[in-house]
């Protein structure tokens, strides 16, 4: 499970503000594909700290396609 903000899309539906709400995530949920966000979390894999904590995937329909390939592998 990884602590990170969740995706200010869904806040924003669910409340009327961007406020950000703290989730416990696991990896496989770290992608809203509604709103095409990336939940980074604050840090990357080598401990570099991050101007932002959400990614926009929206120019990337390759990461979102491989997003949900790997959602279906895992259900099997």
């Amino acid at each position: 499970m990884n602590a990170v903000t969740g995706c200010p899309g869904c806040s924003l539906a669910r409340n009327g503000r961007r406020c950000p709400i703290p989730q416990y995530l696991p990896d496989s949920r770290l992608v809203c594909h509604r709103h095409h966000a990336w939940m980074l979390g604050r840090h990357t894999l080598v401990g570099t700290q991050l101007p932002i904590e959400h990614a926009d995937l929206g120019n990337t329909p390759e990461v979102l396609a491989a997003h949900h390939t790997h959602i279906r592998f895992l259900r099997c």
